[in-house]
């Protein structure tokens, strides 16, 4: 990506540009990758509604999974997942909090399968984020995020 691009994104960024403008609700469940979103446009006075598809993901720190040998990359390719480690450079404190990204083009149910294959992990990836909130005392703080893929 070159540095005037880069810049352009920063700045719509900070003074919030968004490319859904009117923008006035999002619904999304766990067994699709489409959210309807409702649009309310006041300069057009009119009300509408579009499907877009998103990419869910979940950041997880690092777990020890007790798939056999094989197992696992044949689960992943039978769920659509890719699991990235995130760089954390030297500091210890990045290193020891959520180091993992798993993306899915299909649905967030997805993600939650493939680890339900492995139950210890689920069963610690649901202690984290249990413990997360309430550490930080926020009801809807689950770190589980989704993102929406713009270009669709």
């Amino acid at each position: 990506m070159s540095r005037p691009k880069k810049d352009k994104e920063i700045e719509d960024f900070l003074y919030g540009h968004n490319p859904l403008k009117y923008l006035t609700s999002v619904e999304a469940n766990k067994y699709t990758n489409v959210a309807v979103c409702y649009f309310d446009d006041p300069e057009e006075k009119r009300k509408y509604v579009k499907s877009i598809k998103y990419k869910p993901f979940l950041f997880y720190k690092p777990l020890k999974l007790s798939f056999k040998e094989g197992e696992s990359q044949k689960l992943k390719k039978e769920h659509g997942i890719e699991i990235k480690k995130l760089r954390t450079g030297s500091s210890s404190r990045l290193m020891d909090g959520y180091t993992y990204l798993i993306e899915t083009n299909r649905s967030f149910n997805t993600i939650v399968s493939f680890f339900k294959k492995d139950s210890n992990s689920l069963k610690k990836i649901l202690c984290n984020i249990k413990k997360t909130n309430r550490h930080n005392h926020q009801k809807n703080n689950t770190y589980i995020k989704s993102e929406i893929n713009y270009s669709i």
